[in-house]
């Protein structure tokens, strides 16, 4: 486990209290208003250490940089493959499906990450104004 650090407790807050989906560079910007002197490596670090812990999840995304996402609840994401968005939307899938694929891969599930690409309603309202 990542020893609790200055560091480590202000993006974990930080990340608790974001709906955006932070990149490591949005992220630094509001270390940076509590300690000035964290460097951005210092989160790069640290959010592939809470990432590899099971603290964060890594959001890899078509725009290039990853987004960032606190571990506190099961949930899933919608997100616009135009802008980027990332909008976390509730864990539908039931016990059974889970255990129908146990059964039919064999495997022992302990992790179901679901990501819906589509266009945002903003996007898509510029699309269709465009057109």
């Amino acid at each position: 486990m990542t020893r609790q650090t200055k560091q480590r407790a202000t993006l974990m807050s930080l990340l608790r209290t974001s709906k955006q989906h932070p990149t490591a560079e949005m992220l630094h910007v509001d270390v940076l208003r509590e300690l000035p002197n964290c460097s951005l490596a210092t989160v790069y670090r640290l959010l592939s250490a809470l990432s590899e812990e099971g603290a964060i999840r890594t959001i890899p995304t078509e725009h290039g940089a990853n987004r960032y996402d606190i571990v506190e609840d099961d949930h899933h994401h919608a997100i616009c493959t135009h802008c980027g968005q990332i909008t976390d939307i509730p864990d539908m899938v039931s016990d059974q499906a889970r255990s129908e694929v146990e059964r039919w891969t064999g495997f022992t599930l302990n992790e179901l990450r679901l990501e819906w690409r589509g266009l945002c309603p903003n996007c898509r309202t510029k699309a269709h104004q465009q057109n």
